[in-house]
Formats: structure tokens, sequence, C-alpha cells
């Protein structure tokens, strides 16, 4: 705990000036826009596992029009046309129900991620196995695994389904007119293999001064890393831009190992490295970045983690976190307060949205060029500034003046390393 000071308890703002601040009403609708479609479908599997739709029942409905359809239709012939429609149903009904599970998990968030897609399936393999228990008590029926075995892979088909999807789809905002104040230069196969991207009637800018909140995708050390390496991340959460325009969370942020130098006897692991371009529904651009701040998985983690257990039948946005660096986030939609209870910022599903504070002493400045927007900071505080709990790394040189852009971490007597899940905070110079 001494390490990490601003997770020791302080005072909290006031209840009546946070009550300003937390639209409670909104919640609840929230969760039902979400949901209600999957409770609905939920307790149509329910219907349809009763007596009223057992094999003797669906055969009276169905053999009149199909041999109406072809009069020569015996019910022998009939058997193995319903077994098939029978079995179909259980796939479709599987199939749309994990769909709409995936929407009540993703509760209106953007983007595609395999924890939601995992959860939704589970809950629908659950259910079915759920369902054929049901159906064992019900005379006219027969509880089978097999049927189970069914459900689930009409789940599991969808869930495939929704990943190519997310993945191939046509974005809806592919044209630069709808990233006001974003440059987005479209770049061939060629100019991503190393030419240099034209300038084109697709070229538009990033205002200065925008944070990028990055999640490492890959870590990397100065004891085993290479010159030359690629470093991705992606961004946690969307960043708003002039003029409602925003960077969507998943984009993809693209760098390279510089140099590096391994700990000796009487010297310290140095590495360098660079974030150079953004990518953004498979469009690149190139950028400058310096380095605001960066912390360990364990930050992250801890940073996403309620301060106590939330209630029975509270909604776990409602609970209450310590970003990295003393800013408390007050659930989905409540106030961000920095160590003096003062109201910085709103949360928000991903993350928060704050304006950063300038912090004197390490050279981190707050908002640039005229850029007053909101900054996306996602589980970092409105101060953060610097290295958080990677035991003995420093940053010699964020990238803020020359060699501008090139990042330079060291340790003490050891070598550095960055693990695979870091978060950090670009800050885009130009």
């Amino acid at each position: 705990m001494a390490e990490r000071p601003w997770r020791n308890p302080r005072p909290a703002p006031n209840l009546d000036e946070i009550r300003q601040h937390v639209p409670a009403k909104n919640f609840l609708p929230q969760f039902l826009r979400s949901w209600w479609p999957a409770l609905l479908w939920a307790f149509i599997i329910f219907s349809l596992s009763t007596d009223s739709f057992s094999s003797e029942h669906t055969a009276t409905i169905l053999f009149p029009f199909f041999h109406w359809m072809m009069p020569s239709l015996t019910l022998g012939q009939f058997e193995p046309i319903h077994f098939v429609i029978r079995k179909s149903a259980h796939f479709t009904e599987y199939f749309v129900f994990c769909v709409l599970l995936f929407r009540g998990v993703r509760a209106g968030r953007p983007g595609w991620r395999w924890t939601w897609a995992l959860a939704a399936l589970s809950i629908a393999a659950g259910y079915s196995a759920l369902d054929e228990v049901h159906q064992a008590f019900v005379a006219s029926r027969t509880s089978s695994p097999w049927d189970s075995l069914l459900d689930s892979v009409g789940a599991f088909v969808a869930t495939v389904a929704l990943f190519l999807w997310f993945r191939f789809r046509k974005p809806a905002a592919s044209s630069p007119a709808d990233f006001p104040g974003f440059a987005l230069r479209a770049q061939t196969n060629a100019a991503a293999a190393g030419a240099a991207p034209r300038a084109d009637r697709d070229s538009i800018q990033i205002p200065a001064g925008t944070i990028l909140p990055v999640r490492l995708n890959h870590g990397f050390s100065s004891k085993s890393t290479r010159v030359g390496q690629q470093l991705t991340g992606r961004i946690m959460q969307d960043v708003p831009l002039p003029g409602s325009g925003k960077i969507p969370e998943g984009s993809k942020v693209i760098g390279t190992i510089l140099s590096v130098s391994s700990a000796g006897n009487n010297s310290a692991g140095r590495i360098t490295f660079q974030f150079a371009q953004i990518e953004v529904h498979n469009r690149k651009t190139a950028m400058v970045t310096n380095l605001r701040a960066i912390a360990s998985p364990m930050e992250v983690q801890f940073a996403q983690i309620p301060e106590t257990t939330p209630g029975f039948g509270t909604p776990y946005a409602w609970a209450t976190t310590d970003q990295i660096g003393g800013d408390i986030k007050y659930g989905v939609g409540g106030p961000v307060t920095d160590s003096g209870s003062q109201i910085v910022g709103q949360g928000t599903y991903d993350g928060v949205l704050v304006h950063v504070k300038a912090q004197p002493e390490s050279a981190c400045r707050t908002d640039l060029d005229g850029n007053h927007q909101l900054q996306a900071l996602w589980v970092f505080s409105a101060g953060s500034c610097g290295v958080y709990g990677m035991a003995g790394a420093r940053i010699v040189h964020a990238g803020r003046t020359a060699p501008i852009g090139e990042i330079t971490l060291s340790g003490e007597s050891r070598d550095v390393n960055v693990r695979s899940g870091s978060g950090m905070l670009l800050r885009l110079i130009r």
C-alpha cells in the first residue's frame, strides 16, 4: 500500500453534490433496453418446452399443412420431415437467443469483445441444460442431452456469426466526414508495407493534445526485445473529438522498438520506442506521441475492482472504483472526483471523461493548443503522470522534447520489463 498512496482512504464529496451528477433514473431503463429482448426470448423458449408444443401437438398442426401441399404424403414419410423441423427449431431458437444475450451483455457499448461473446454463449448453454431439465418433468416431453448439445451448437454458430459480422462489416463511420477533426489517411497495402502514404482528399488531422488510453497487446523487455520489433496496443475507450466525432474503442496503435540496452554490472537497462501510427477501421494514419503515464497490469486490474462489493441487486456499473493516480469514479454516469473531493469529470461504461491536470514537477501538461475537449483516460486519473506499479522503472524521456516522439524507459540497476496488459496514456503532439 505504501507504493500506492492514492488508494488511501479520504473524505467523499458532499452527498448533495454527487446526487446532482448521478442520473440514477437512467440506469434502470438502460438495463431494460439492453436485456428485455433476451428475457422475452427466454420466456418464449420456456413456453416452447411445455406440453402445448410436444411432438404430438406440433404433428397435428404440421401434417395437415404438408398433406395439403403433397396429397400423397403418408404419416411414415412425414415423420423425418417433422423430426428435422423440430431439431431445426432447437438450433434456430438458441441462435437467436445467443444474439440477444450478446446484445444484453454488450449493454449499448460499441464494438466486439470476446468476454461479451463468451458470457452470452455460457448463458445460452446453461439455459439449454436447464430447459432439458424442465422437459424431464413434463409428461409429454422427453429430456435429451443431445438436444442441449444442439442448442449449444446453435449458440456457438451465432457467436461465430457475430464475430464475422463485427470483423468484416463495413463501418458506418468509414468516411472522413464521420470523423470531424480526425485525420485518417487511407493507405494502400504498399503504403502499409513501407511506402509513403499519399496525401489526398481523405486526409484530415487529429487535434494536438488528444490523449489515447492504450492497453499493450504484447510486453517487451530490455533483456529480450530486439530493435525493430513491432509494438501494438488497443485503445480501451472511445476518444471524443471535436464536432461529436470519436476514435472508437478497439482501434489500434502501432509502434516500433528503436533501441535496447540490457542491464549490466554498473548500468541500468534502457529501452526506447515510439508509437507512430493509429489504425481505425482498417485505415492508418501517421502520428507523433509522447508518454504521459504508464501502469502495470496489476494497477490496471486494481482500478477496475470496486472499493466494496456491490449490494444484492445493485448493478455492477454503479460500483465505486479508484482510478490510477488518486481519482474516484462513482459508477457509470456518476462524478469523478480528485483527492480533494473536487469533481473533475464523469464516469462512462468503459472509463472516464475528464479534463487533464498539469503536473509541473514532471512536465505533464493540461490542455494543449486550445484543445479543451474532455479526455478519455480509461482507468487513469486526471492528474496521472509517470510510472505506476512498475518497481524500479522510470521515464527517462517522454518524447515531448527532441527527439520528439521517442520514449525511453530505464530501470534502476535492472532490466526494464513492461508486461502485456500494461496501461498507457499517449498524448498526440502532431
